[in-house]
């Protein structure tokens, strides 16, 4: 009873933007935008009626990410027959959240183009998630679908923890920087890539340093796998 009523409200957060868009769908003008830059300005132009489709794609994937973390178990390997740790969930509801607030704010664009200040908060949501995840990637078990799914890390669960650990933190400190800067284009528009190289990168080569000193001392790593699957 208790996963049915979270299932029902994923859905009806998913769905938000598709409501919202029917409510506000006679006010909507003949053109809309329908692509933005980093800063949340619009760049590409297409009819209102396209935002039907744009909005069922971004409630079909929040849905989906929703139900493939929910019940990841039941098709990853990796997580046969365990439990989804609360912190994967809690990265998909995030998720789902944040999909739909992304929607709600292309349509408030729309509706009110010359409000720009409705969209410009979008670098600020990016940040708020990488915010987020990085909260809770630390926590994420092995498996195939989430994560840094590298050869290094799904074949060592050791090098799997490090290198979420280490991620984590980056991801939540990149969050936090992308936040702050979001205020002040001419920052984000100068930092926003190097962070995100950053946070992407440094957490591969580290897990691939981890690989390599595996090879070189590989009695120590070995033991550190077995206290990870027994813990």
């Amino acid at each position: 009873m208790k996963n049915s009523v979270q299932h029902f409200l994923a859905c009806f957060i998913a769905l938000i933007p598709l409501i919202y868009l029917g409510i506000i769908w006679d006010h909507l003008p003949a053109t809309v935008p329908t692509h933005f830059d980093i800063y949340g300005k619009p760049n590409d132009y297409s009819s209102r009626s396209s935002l039907w489709l744009i909005m069922g794609f971004l409630s079909l994937i929040s849905i989906g990410i929703y139900f493939l973390v929910f019940y990841i178990n039941k098709i990853d390997p990796k997580r046969a027959n365990q439990g989804v740790p609360s912190g994967m969930r809690n990265i998909a509801r995030g998720t789902t959240v944040f999909i739909s607030l992304l929607g709600i704010l292309m349509l408030r664009s729309s509706l009110h183009p010359e409000q720009i200040d409705n969209i410009r908060f979008v670098p600020t949501l990016i940040g708020l998630l990488f915010l987020f995840l990085g909260n809770y990637l630390y926590r994420v078990r092995p498996n195939y679908f989430i994560g840094f799914k590298l050869p290094w890390t799904l074949s060592s669960n050791y090098n799997w923890k490090k290198t979420h650990q280490l991620a984590g933190i980056l991801w939540f400190l990149g969050g936090l920087f992308i936040a702050i800067l979001s205020f002040w284009n001419f920052l984000l528009d100068r930092l926003f890539l190097p962070i995100m190289l950053i946070i992407v990168i440094v957490p591969i080569v580290y897990s691939f340093s981890l690989f390599i000193r595996r090879n070189d001392i590989p009695e120590y790593f070995d033991e550190e796998n077995k206290r990870e699957e027994n813990s």
